[in-house]
């Protein structure tokens, strides 16, 4: 242990310039070593000693971590002789220059790398992200890893939902969500009266409204839309409001005229459920069905939430 006297001095501006020397010592070190991998490359190095890459020989031989190595072999192969000397001296960075060489590759512009340096190195790889281009089998290895995993706990009282989705499906998720979050009404949250709801927690009555929406099967469509007595007027039913329905031409011609489907005249006018012909011998009607209208579905969720 040692004591420095600071005097006057602000010690953390001496404890930053300490950590700021000692960094640049460090990327001095690293320039040294580039130099060396640029001779293992030029000799074959890899190779004579039966490894599969550069980064598995950096990694095994000198046993540097495999995150340092992955960068020092991407230096090494795409740096000349004189950008590493350069970094040797002290004049670059070495974290700074793998990160800015990366959001080159990725196909920025100069003046989106002179804009970089405002960034910190988790911004500038953020950053490498937007102009990096998927290849074909990119884009089916994300497509092959999306999940979906809803899990229930030992009492299944609480469902904890988790998984993965690429990024043209995320933000698909994502902005139904938010499109449905917004329609929720201003509900308290269990804090206290005066305080509403987070984004996440309406997101989550989002989820769930937009699930029951589905389990029903209506028509949704709002083209050609076309009225439809509930009840026929050869079997009693009248022109009143309550006895129409408005459906598309497909599902109104094809769907009830050709095919024998049906309104089921016990759901309210703005969840109609169709039903199956009666030659379906194998399908119940389920008598438990409960038809809510979207208010009070969200109350239902977020009664379900506070339960």
């Amino acid at each position: 242990m040692f004591e420095v006297a600071f005097h006057d001095a602000d010690p953390m501006l001496i404890a930053e310039n300490n950590l700021q020397d000692a960094q640049r010592e460090i990327d001095r070190l690293r320039g040294r070593q580039l130099a060396w991998l640029k001779t293992v490359i030029r000799r074959k190095g890899i190779v004579r000693d039966g490894y599969r890459s550069l980064v598995d020989w950096t990694a095994s031989r000198p046993d540097i971590p495999h995150v340092v190595a992955r960068d020092l072999a991407y230096l090494a192969r795409r740096l000349d002789d004189d950008t590493i000397d350069l970094i040797r001296r002290g004049h670059l960075p070495f974290d700074r220059t793998a990160a800015t060489q990366r959001l080159l590759q990725a196909g920025a512009e100069p003046a989106d790398v002179v804009a970089s340096a405002d960034l910190d190195l988790a911004g500038v790889g953020k950053l490498a992200t937007r102009f990096r281009k998927l290849t074909r089998g990119d884009e089916r290895s994300e497509f092959e890893r999306q999940y979906v995993n809803l899990r229930a706990s030992d009492d299944c009282a609480v469902w904890h939902l988790s998984g993965r989705l690429g990024a043209t499906d995320g933000q698909i998720v994502r902005k139904a969500l938010d499109r449905r979050a917004d329609r929720i009404p201003p509900l308290a949250s269990p804090a206290g009266p005066d305080s509403e709801l987070s984004p996440g927690q309406k997101q989550a009555i989002g989820l769930t409204t937009m699930a029951q929406d589905d389990l029903i099967d209506s028509c949704r469509s709002s083209y050609r839309l076309q009225t439809h007595h509930v009840i026929p007027r050869r079997d009693g039913g009248d022109n009143t409001p309550t006895n129409l329905a408005t459906l598309s031409w497909y599902h109104h011609h094809i769907a009830i005229h050709r095919k024998g489907h049906r309104i089921d005249p016990h759901t309210p006018p703005h969840r109609r459920r169709l039903l199956p012909p009666r030659t379906w011998t194998g399908y119940r009607h389920p008598t438990n069905v409960e038809y809510l209208n979207p208010i009070q579905q969200q109350e239902r969720a977020y009664q379900n939430f506070l339960d």
